[in-house]
């Protein structure tokens, strides 16, 4: 079970990628707001990385903390990698903030990409 669920997050990640770049792009060609869409986005993929860590972990996922995951996960993910991993979380909050700045860069390449084309 730990190791479909490890599978799980790692897709996950990598999909979260590639949404990112969708969302930022039809965001932008449709005249909507790329930001919003791509905070909802975070929010929803971090509530879910979360849940599945939880449960490979055996940890008790409280709802105020899933909560607080998904309406200020740049405050309530660090808190809830600490609490689950200790001196390591900071290394997991490291990997976070990562894999958020790559989604970030994507998801301006799709904005770009799809000004270019609006206009073209």
């Amino acid at each position: 079970m730990s190791d479909f669920l490890a599978k799980q997050k790692r897709s996950l990640c990598k999909g979260y990628l590639v949404l990112s770049f969708l969302v930022s792009f039809v965001a932008v060609y449709f005249v909507l707001d790329e930001n919003v869409a791509f905070v909802l986005l975070t929010a929803v993929v971090a509530g879910t990385w979360c849940g599945l860590d939880a449960d490979q972990r055996n940890f008790k996922l409280s709802r105020p903390l899933f909560w607080g995951i998904l309406l200020i996960y740049i405050v309530f993910v660090p808190a809830y990698l600490i609490k689950t991993r200790q001196a390591r979380g900071f290394m997991a909050i490291a990997r976070a903030l990562l894999l958020l700045v790559m989604a970030l860069l994507i998801a301006w390449g799709g904005a770009v990409l799809a000004e270019e084309w609006r206009y073209a």
